[in-house]
């Protein structure tokens, strides 16, 4: 969807492998979610662990003698009890995305069968209503040309009047990854010539719970600066790697 008629950038986005090239140059350019990974995520290494211990809490029978190979295979579902908690919540997460996406666009489909994807569905169709939602832009790629990044926007829109830049996250928890991954898509935006009034962020909850709006409460210019660091850092482990690969530093 694009009701404002902005030129659309000139990236074509391989959604096989989620990368951006440049339909003029050629290059590639870094997807935002790349860039924000130059943090890390120390959360989930305790989340891991955690995951790990509740496996072996539930599966362990302390009164059994485990052969060697039962062993091995407790240990191996308890290391990878995580993955699988995540892939199930990443599968709602995705088909509720997926609904909205297509309902942006004016191509809906049926609800889905997942009671957790249609609680995140039917939160939303809420949000709508409530708030007198005009939506102007969804699933809308947006770069960079000056820094040679691109991104994909969720949705731009009027939202009780103002112009909203919005991300949808099905997450349990929302962290502060939101706050430069909106500023990145701004700075991105406001070069393609349209400058948003707020950023903000939509949990969508799976459980049938409230949904969560959180108007993005970070200074945008520490945020945009912040982002565009990062870049940096990015450019730079990159420029590195050379010398990894040539066994000069490891």
């Amino acid at each position: 969807m694009n009701k404002l008629g902005i030129a659309p950038a000139r990236i074509r986005i391989d959604k096989k492998t989620h990368t951006y090239t440049h339909t003029v140059s050629g290059d590639m350019y870094t997807g935002v979610t790349t860039i924000l990974g130059v943090r890390g995520a120390d959360w989930l290494k305790f989340w891991t662990t955690k995951e790990n211990y509740n496996y072996m809490m539930s599966n362990w029978d302390i009164g059994k003698t485990y052969t060697q190979t039962e062993k091995e295979q407790l240990l191996y579902e308890a290391k990878t009890a995580h993955t699988r908690k995540s892939k199930a919540a990443l599968s709602d997460g995705k088909i509720a995305h997926q609904w909205i996406e297509h309902y942006l666009a004016e191509t809906p489909k049926l609800m889905p069968e997942s009671e957790k994807a249609k609680n995140a569905i039917l939160a939303f169709l809420d949000f709508e209503i409530k708030h007198n939602v005009e939506w102007l832009l969804s699933e809308f790629i947006v770069a960079s040309e000056v820094n040679r990044y691109a991104g994909t926007l969720d949705a731009y829109a009027k939202v009780d009047g103002l112009k909203t830049l919005i991300d949808f996250k099905t997450s349990n928890h929302l962290n502060d990854d939101v706050f430069l991954q909106t500023a990145g898509y701004q700075i991105a935006l406001e070069e393609m010539g349209e400058k948003p009034d707020r950023r903000m962020v939509i949990r969508l909850p799976k459980d049938g719970g409230k949904l969560e709006i959180v108007t993005i409460p970070s200074d945008l210019t520490f945020d945009k600066q912040t982002f565009l660091s990062l870049r940096q850092a990015h450019r730079w482990n990159l420029y590195t790697q050379r010398f990894r690969d040539n066994g000069i530093i490891s």
